[in-house]
């Protein structure tokens, strides 16, 4: 979005007595959100809920959902409901997916869901993903 201030994202991470720490700070509209946690290295849980939200992403409609709201800002289920081209049950359903795993958020107005896109850093993880999309198609072209 224009006039929006860049994303500032800060990752610290270290090591001490075989337990893994790690300090992440986030600046996304003068909101500033820190975060500690640690793990043992192959923490089971770590992986299990870096899965499920993969999986929440692991499908074209809510690839397309999370493109608008981080696009858009903000978007009713009717205004998603019209940009998929799909009945509104299948969109709610998506939607949830995604609220159950933490990408998106939501407000009630009135009878209106409003919905926006809670992790920031989708956007710039797709990105790399399709970056690298490209590349692979050139490496083809030129074999």
């Amino acid at each position: 979005m224009l006039g929006d201030p860049p994303i500032v994202l800060t990752l610290l991470a270290f090591r001490a007595n075989n337990t893994d720490f790690a300090v992440v700070t986030c600046c996304h509209r003068c909101h500033v959100r820190r975060r500690v946690w640690m793990t043992s290295q192959r923490d089971p849980a770590r992986y299990e809920s870096r899965a499920a939200i993969v999986k929440a992403l692991a499908c074209p409609a809510r690839l397309m959902i999370v493109d608008e709201l981080a696009e858009c800002g903000e978007r009713s289920v009717q205004e998603l409901t019209a940009m998929i081209g799909t009945d509104g049950s299948t969109v709610s359903r998506h939607l949830s997916t995604l609220k159950n795993a933490g990408v998106v958020a939501s407000r009630k107005s009135g009878t209106t869901v409003y919905y926006r896109l809670r992790m920031k850093c989708i956007p710039a993880f797709l990105k790399c993903v399709e970056s690298m999309l490209r590349e692979d198609a050139e490496m083809k072209a030129h074999v």
